[in-house]
């Protein structure tokens, strides 16, 4: 009995489709599956979109003694916090310290 490589019969369908005018045809399919996959996984983003957006002016200044401060009940909160001092280091160029505190329940900065 003779065994099939499926790995070689996958690349001579594809060396066929290539070598044809079926080359748009591929593009296109490629590029739906793609739009499709990124439909499905929908808008994952760390920060939630604001629901209101005001504009004034003046500057919002992040320097190195800005803390962010996360409730010391929860680790997710904490752990989440710490994921957003390592996506602001980049561009600003230090990490800002995560800091827990626990019952607070003013506002810590408008």
């Amino acid at each position: 009995m003779k065994q099939i490589n499926y790995k070689t019969k996958v690349f001579d369908v594809i060396n066929q489709i290539l070598k044809r005018k079926y080359i748009p045809l591929f593009f296109i399919f490629i590029f739906l599956t793609t739009v499709m996959q990124l439909k499905a996984q929908g808008n994952k983003a760390l920060i939630p979109a604001p629901i209101k957006i005001q504009g004034h002016q003046g500057v919002f200044k992040l320097s190195p003694d800005v803390k962010i401060i996360v409730p010391s009940s929860s680790k997710e909160v904490k752990e989440t916090g710490k994921l957003l001092s390592a996506q602001l280091s980049m561009p600003i160029g230090y990490k800002l310290r995560v800091t827990s505190v626990s019952g607070t329940k003013k506002k810590l900065f408008t």
